[in-house]
């Protein structure tokens, strides 16, 4: 060996050594008597909503779960229906559609309704072609351009947003269009903006506080014709994406947003700090203003998707989002889109084709379990390890997930993000083979100091055998629970490559023979079934090992934060309504926060208050004849848990 390889490799393997133990453990604090506030509403899940069975459409609506927000495709549907050629045809296949809108309204707290999809009846092309690189076939060259005529299009507009939000009373998102940046549009990037310009006009002249946005393009960074380098981006980068030019526009126009929405498929969190930085600057900037930022679709790439890698990602990557300031977020999708060959090959859904849930889903399943008060938490490392914590009433809940890719790509992710660099900045040092670019990371092929690039990557070998020993190894986490003394019970869940995970056990029935349905139907009634095992803090501390890309749930009961902590379990706290839509003239109100009598505050959808109401001890029941149709809350006195209804 010559004498520089032995003491560049004896430098290497001193680093490795020195940061293994400080990255191997990590160390979360957190005081439950302290809560900071309520939970933030994106603990609970978003979605984007389109189920292919009945099962899966049955489960979304039973499962008591009030989503963050759900993205629904209705006004899609009704405008391309079989049949329909006009915009009293696209009326009344709405009008179809409202019971399925209603539900859903009522599990959400955020619903959003793209306008897309041209009609053939009104487009500028009679064009019936396939896309050539579509994915969905569903979509014909037609139905991705401007229409034929704007004036008509605008009254279709203007009626779908009238029925929805004027007569059906609902507050919902309209987003205009679908990826533009994609084969979803077709038209050139000026008729794009002229489309939107128009569509918003449409909404905005007769409705002046419904909520319009987009650009609801495929990613964060997307722009017409090119494709921005993959890593760190400056702002005049950033500023030439199709989310800065719609800024601007809607600036000029004097058309104010009241969202901005975009899409993600990217399996890295790390790039989310810089663009909301940026997203931020310029909304202030340009004089339009800060708007609640929606992803209104993200997944992880084909390849990723239904392995274990998307365990860790889900949790992880809707706690990121949350502390660089994302308001909403909709994963794609409730239910995979295609039957196939297979029950799991790597489609969007969190559901598989035969209903059965996903280790994804149940993931964040157990985070919308995070209910009550919310506890900061000091974290050690908080891009790879996530977590976030809750108290109600006598009980503490938290939540910790793993997310680590393979070495190599954690690696370029550090370069990127930590390190300021771009893949540009790879192609000019002809560092674009990964196999030996991964040799370089590995100490194994010595790269001469060049550039500022080539430098850090050698500052960055350290880096890459800990992210190496953390993929295979997984984490030790240390709970410490300040101000908490003695010994206290509780339940520990972990969901993994084996726990709580349907997809080996799946695997495991084909190969002794069962055919995919059998599999399917002898999983189906045991699929929501979550295992858990006792777990007790002894002295506020509590230990435990973490895989690479699991994530863990931790339930413990604290009688002595009874009297201490406000906050109490939504799900002990507020009520049952039925029915819900309210259609006759009677709501039963199921109490379920307390034994002895109570009372809740009736508000109107703009939070004006209508009637205070005394309950009983099970059911009351109140007159709803004189209540004008639309949205109202019932507030519960005790807990301040807020439930919806909707008189029809």
């Amino acid at each position: 060996m010559k004498p520089f390889a032995y003491v560049f490799c004896l430098r290497i393997t001193v680093l490795f050594f020195a940061v293994q133990p400080y990255l191997r453990a990590q160390n979360i604090e957190l005081n439950p008597s302290n809560p900071s506030g309520v939970v933030p509403d994106s603990y609970r899940p978003g979605t984007n909503f389109s189920p292919k069975t009945n099962a899966a459409a049955y489960y979304f609506i039973t499962n008591e779960i009030t989503y963050s927000s759900v993205r629904l495709f209705e006004i899609e549907t009704a405008m391309n229906y079989p049949g329909v050629n006009s915009i009293e045809e696209v009326m009344l296949v709405l009008e179809a559609l409202k019971p399925g809108i209603t539900l859903t309204y009522l599990h959400c707290d955020r619903l959003i309704l793209p306008i897309l999809k041209m009609p053939a009846w009104l487009s500028s092309s009679s064009d019936n072609s396939s896309i050539p690189g579509a994915g969905d076939p569903n979509w014909l060259y037609y139905n991705t351009v401007p229409p034929a005529d704007y004036n008509v299009w605008g009254t279709l507009v203007d009626s779908i947003v009238d029925k929805i939000s004027n007569q059906w009373g609902f507050d919902v998102y309209y987003e205009i269009w679908n990826e533009p940046d994609n084969f979803y549009w077709q038209g050139t990037p000026q008729e794009y903006f002229t489309f939107f310009k128009n569509t918003y006009t449409a909404i905005r002249s007769n409705h002046p506080t419904v909520k319009i946005g987009g650009p609801a393009v495929a990613s964060f960074n997307s722009c017409f014709g090119f494709s921005l380098p993959q890593g760190h981006l400056d702002n005049a980068q950033y500023d030439q994406t199709i989310i800065a030019q719609l800024i601007d526009s809607s600036t000029a126009w004097t058309m104010p947003l009241d969202f901005i929405s975009w899409h993600e498929f990217d399996p890295f969190p790390h790039s989310m700090a810089q663009e909301m930085t940026w997203l931020n600057q310029r909304l202030i900037s340009s004089g339009h203003g800060i708007v609640p930022r929606i992803i209104s679709e993200w997944n992880q790439p084909f390849d990723l998707r239904d392995t274990d890698f998307s365990i860790g990602f889900m949790t992880n990557y809707v706690l990121n989002s949350l502390k660089y300031g994302v308001t909403a977020q909709a994963v794609a999708s409730w239910q995979d889109f295609d039957s196939s060959t297979t029950e799991f090959h790597h489609d969007y859904g969190l559901l598989s084709w035969g209903a059965l849930q996903k280790p994804a889903w149940k993931s964040l399943y157990l985070m919308s379990q995070l209910e009550g008060g919310s506890i900061p938490i000091s974290l050690d490392d908080s891009i790879n390890v996530a977590a976030a914590a809750a108290v109600a009433n006598d009980t503490l809940r938290i939540l910790v997930s793993n997310y680590q890719l393979p070495a190599f790509y954690e690696t370029m992710m550090y370069l990127y993000y930590e390190k300021h660099f771009n893949s540009n900045d790879f192609v000019l040092e002809n560092l674009t083979n990964e196999p030996h670019l991964d040799s370089i990371f590995r100490g194994l092929i010595p790269l001469p100091v060049t550039s500022s690039l080539t430098s850090e990557i050698n500052q960055a070998i350290p880096f890459y055998h800990s992210a190496d020993s953390l993929f295979n190894q997984g984490r030790t986490i240390h709970v410490n629970l300040s101000g908490i003394v003695g010994n206290h019970s509780g339940s520990f869940t972990f969901v993994d490559s084996a726990s709580n995970n349907v997809i080996p056990v799946f695997d495991s029935l084909i190969a002794d023979g069962y055919t995919r349905l059998d599999a399917v139907n002898f999983l189906y009634p045991t699929t929501g079934i979550i295992n858990a095992a006792p777990a007790t803090f002894a002295d506020s501390l509590f230990s435990f090992h973490l895989p690479t890309n699991a994530v863990a749930f931790i339930e413990i009961y604290i009688p002595e934060l009874n009297g201490v902590n406000s906050y109490a379990s939504g799900k002990n706290g507020c009520f049952v309504l039925y029915p819900n839509p309210v259609i006759q003239n009677e709501l039963t109100i199921e109490s379920k926060a307390t034994s002895n009598d109570g009372s809740a505050t009736l508000l109107n959808s703009s939070g004006s208050i209508i009637d205070q109401i005394i309950l009983g001890k099970a059911c009351t029941t109140i007159p709803t004849i004189g209540l004008p149709n639309g949205i109202y809350y019932l507030r519960n006195d005790e807990s301040g848990c807020v439930q919806k209804f909707i008189k029809l």
